[in-house]
């Protein structure tokens, strides 16, 4: 990718004011204040830690040739998490726009894909200076974009080179991985990650396509590459990342996101109905719904205490995109509990989502009981 933070003519060799300072950034404090000023843009792309970060600063640069008066001072920071790419300029003086040989600058980016690029309005005049006070995410003097690039123009070469992007990526798939850097003459070839054979992979020259599956082992597994005969040819480590929150997941399965974290009250709502998408994860995958009812009595020091759970199976290998619509009926699920009983609690429930035996989601939430409804409900079941 190719990166202008202001793209023009300076000469800093015989003027000892100026400089142009650079590093690479692997310190895990740096990069998460990099992740954040991301984050200012980008939120929910960023739901993992930059692993990776460039930074360039020209300190009062002069215009051209030989010593001038007009200084500018600004940065560029590139940087990656393994699956999206993000650049971000910072201005902190622009005294000069015209360089000493004519023109003005250009300000953006182009990921040289034909798709990802990006010019600054104020490019090419002598208004360019004036982004000092300007930003695309509301902090003075500062733009952040992101980057993400098709990889374009890889020369294949031996056995030996084969490689993955994104290099990482979340453990319930859905997203495609390109794998590259070796030649693909064959007209098939057989792609294995995590003992699974993933298939309808598009298959060039330069590039094999595929879509990730969902995965269970990490946190690092190896993508094998196979010819039709079986013959391995080569490999490469792929990281699998387990989301730090339910938001992730929660958002890959469902439509409506209002759940979470409100307080359900069954005398108004007692059916709650979740809308599943259609995607990779619910179409491949057969879930087993769990409700887990919890209650908690308060103690003397009013502390919760004497946590009591129960656990009720809702659906057994179920297709969450078949169904689309999954509606549960809280006053009929919880009919057995004896919250009669209860006095001074606090409850909640939980729907657990396991997949091959491992939970891999749960929604929470707190309840407000007709505790009339639900002992007329049990003494129903009773008689």
């Amino acid at each position: 990718i190719c990166v202008a933070p202001y793209w023009a003519d300076t000469d800093q060799t015989v003027d000892p004011t100026s400089d142009i300072f650079y590093r690479e950034i692997d310190d895990t404090s740096m990069l998460r204040t990099i992740t954040e000023m991301v984050k200012t843009g980008f939120p929910t792309l960023v739901s993992h830690t930059m692993l990776w970060a460039y930074v360039v600063t020209w300190y009062k640069v002069p215009p051209g040739h030989g010593w001038s008066t007009p200084r500018n001072t600004f940065q560029a920071i590139i940087t990656t998490n393994g699956i999206y790419s993000f650049t971000i300029f910072t201005y902190h003086k622009l005294e000069w726009s015209a360089g000493a040989w004519g023109g003005y600058p250009q300000v953006g980016f182009n990921a040289g894909d034909q798709q990802n690029y990006y010019t600054i309005e104020k490019s090419f005049s002598a208004n360019i200076q004036s982004i000092v006070n300007d930003s695309n995410i509301g902090v003075r003097g500062q733009f952040i974009f992101h980057t993400t690039g098709d990889i374009g123009n890889v020369e294949c070469n031996t056995i030996d080179g084969l490689l993955v992007s994104p290099y990482r990526g979340l453990t319930f798939g859905g997203y495609d991985f390109r794998l590259y850097g070796i030649c693909f003459n064959e007209t098939s070839y057989i792609v294995e990650i995590d003992n699974h054979i993933v298939d309808a992979c598009q298959i060039s020259l330069m590039y094999i396509v595929c879509t990730m599956p969902m995965l269970y082992d990490g946190p690092t597994l190896l993508i094998k590459l196979y010819n039709s005969n079986r013959t391995l040819i080569a490999s490469t480590e792929f990281i699998v990342e387990i989301p730090p929150d339910n938001s992730v997941i929660q958002s890959m399965l469902l439509e409506n996101n209002k759940f979470d974290g409100n307080i359900i009250n069954i005398n108004d709502e007692d059916t709650l109905i979740l809308n599943f998408k259609k995607n990779s994860l619910t179409l491949k995958q057969r879930f087993d719904i769990i409700l887990y009812y919890y209650y908690a009595k308060f103690d003397n020091n009013n502390e919760l205490s004497n946590i009591s759970s129960t656990q009720i199976e809702l659906g057994n290998n179920v297709n969450l995109s078949a169904i689309g619509n999954f509606a549960v009926n809280l006053t009929s699920a919880l009919s057995l509990v004896r919250v009669a009983e209860l006095k001074d609690v606090s409850e909640f429930i939980s729907l657990a989502f396991h997949t091959l035996g491992t939970e891999i989601w749960r929604l929470t939430l707190s309840l407000v009981l007709d505790r009339k409804k639900l002992t007329e409900s049990t003494e129903d079941c009773k008689r």
